[in-house]
Order: structure tokens, then C-alpha cells, then sequence
């Protein structure tokens, strides 16, 4: 899963590619020029760890 975030508001979307227009689901701002990464963000990375030792 790919995920961009957004310069405009800083709302964090997601995809399952990187390719085609790519329009922020927060504020509508067209981040398709946005580089694309692979992969969760390190911040739902740390909170899926989190909920291991539970």
C-alpha cells in the first residue's frame, strides 16, 4: 500500500498504487506530484507495536 501526505492540510491518504491523478480525501488538494513511499508510516508502525504487548 502506498501513502502520501498532503503539503496543503497534512492529512495523511492512501492507496493501492502510486500511479494516476491523486487527490487529498481531507481538504481535495491534487498531491499527485507528491512523491508516493511504500509501505505504513512510522506513526501506525508504532502504534500496531504498541498493541503486541497487550
Amino acid at each position: 500500500m502506498f501513502h502520501k501526505r498532503c503539503a496543503h492540510c497534512n492529512g495523511l491518504s492512501f492507496s493501492a498504487s502510486s500511479q494516476g491523478m491523486w487527490l487529498c480525501p481531507y481538504c481535495g488538494e491534487d498531491i499527485t506530484e507528491t512523491a508516493a513511499v511504500l509501505g505504513q508510516p512510522l506513526c501506525m508502525t508504532a502504534k500496531r507495536e504498541d498493541k503486541q504487548g497487550e
